[in-house]
């Protein structure tokens, strides 16, 4: 069993990966409102790129994607 213990002050990043824009937006503005860091890629490329220079703590992807 996996128990996550959130630091005071520490706010996760999560990238979420989705070629669908509404999908992002949606998932994006529940996370904020819970005040975590969020970032979007709509495709691998920009993922891979966004990963490179900056690993998130969470991926959320797609895997039904072109």
């Amino acid at each position: 069993m996996f128990l996550y213990f959130k630091t005071p002050g520490f706010q996760a990043d999560i990238l979420i990966i989705d070629d669908e824009p509404d999908n992002l937006r949606l998932l994006s503005t529940i996370l904020e409102s819970q005040n975590y860091n969020v970032r979007q890629a709509v495709n691998a490329d920009i993922a891979l790129k966004t990963i490179e220079l900056q690993p998130p703590d969470l991926i959320l992807l797609d895997i039904l994607m072109p």
